[in-house]
């Protein structure tokens, strides 16, 4: 079996200990070899463990029409392995009185192996808008530097944000609570981000459990370096955490 592995917009959240899950990043689905295209829905043990019931609709479409099935496993026997596929599900999770909602739509081609993803995206893992799944090669992003025009040192032939914007103190001193993205992103050994604070607050780094990895004491404002290298590959999100309450999160792929 080949398994997709999805990286799907965060719709629904679980709260536990202040963190922040994703249900949808712990979904996944299965392309069973087979003659007929046949699909299987998967989810993490952790997540499996909680689910009191699922709803699934699949709906696969070719160039010429749509077909749908519901439930786990579901095959299609009118699509085939000369198609172009989109695929897509929609699953509904209940977890004790919770409803969650997941959407997921994947273009798929037949490499006459096996099933995969046809992704447009930059290949480069130097660039900033670097995609894992990418599968067919786009312009990839390699000009750093600053790219807010409010910055005194504004790089306006910059691509790619590298968190070296500087601001004047009077902007720093009006500044809302801010936290960058992580850079770079996806990585492997090490990542940074800024932030701007009213006070000394912390950052929580959960894995798509909630299990929390690591717990980072931030002060007012400044540049923070992170070793995520004993880390597994995978999807984590840095919560900070304000109040004892996540306000604000951040996503981070190892890989």
């Amino acid at each position: 079996m080949k398994k997709i592995f999805l990286l799907c917009l965060i719709t629904s959240h679980l709260f536990h200990l202040n963190a922040q899950i994703s249900v949808c990043d712990s979904v996944s689905y299965t392309i069973v070899p087979a003659q007929a295209f046949t699909v299987n829905l998967d989810v993490t043990p952790g997540l499996s463990s909680v689910i009191d019931s699922m709803d699934i609709l699949w709906s696969v479409c070719n160039t010429s029409i749509c077909y749908t099935a519901t439930g786990t496993p579901a095959s299609f026997q009118n699509i085939l392995q000369t198609d172009t596929v989109k695929a897509c599900y929609d699953v509904y999770i209940y977890i004790d009185s919770m409803n969650y909602f997941c959407n997921v739509c994947d273009s798929l081609l037949h490499d006459g192996n096996s099933w995969g993803l046809f992704i447009s995206g930059c290949m480069d893992t130097a660039a900033c808008n670097y995609n894992p799944l990418a599968t067919t090669p786009i312009l990839c992003l390699t000009d750093y530097g600053c790219t807010d025009p409010a910055a005194i040192n504004y790089d306006p032939a910059a691509t790619c944000e590298d968190g070296s914007c500087q601001y004047t103190t009077a902007i720093e001193e009006l500044s809302d609570i801010i936290i960058s993205d992580f850079y770079p992103n996806p990585t492997t050994e090490i990542v940074y981000f800024d932030y701007y604070l009213h006070n000394a607050e912390k950052l929580i780094i959960m894995d798509v459990l909630g299990n929390e990895v690591k717990t980072i004491q931030l002060f007012k404002k400044g540049k923070h370096k992170v070793n995520i290298a004993g880390l597994s590959k995978g999807i984590y999100f840095g919560n900070l955490i304000v109040n004892n309450e996540a306000i604000m999160t951040k996503k981070l792929i190892v890989k």
